[in-house]
């Protein structure tokens, strides 16, 4: 059916817009989207270390990039 693939493109491209234009917490922080679709985002140095009860949980160290970009994404000739 020739028209499904049509359909299906149009969803996806669709669902890529909603995806940019999203407004939500997300677990890494503030982040934008690149040319070539991959996050920008901060990437901060953690160490593991034991907390009081003995256990052990990642301690932000501090920001070890800000607004990363892959370092492909000039090489990239998708559009948005």
């Amino acid at each position: 059916m020739p028209g499904h693939h049509k359909s299906q493109a149009s969803s996806a491209r669709h669902g890529s817009f909603r995806l940019r234009k999203a407004n939500y917490q997300s677990v890494r922080g503030p982040y934008k989207y690149g040319n070539n679709h991959f996050p920008i985002q901060n990437f901060y140095l953690q160490e593991a270390v034991k907390d009081e009860g003995g256990s052990y949980t990642l301690k932000t160290v501090g920001l070890a990039l800000k607004d990363h970009q892959d370092r492909y994404h000039d090489k990239c000739g998708m559009t948005w």
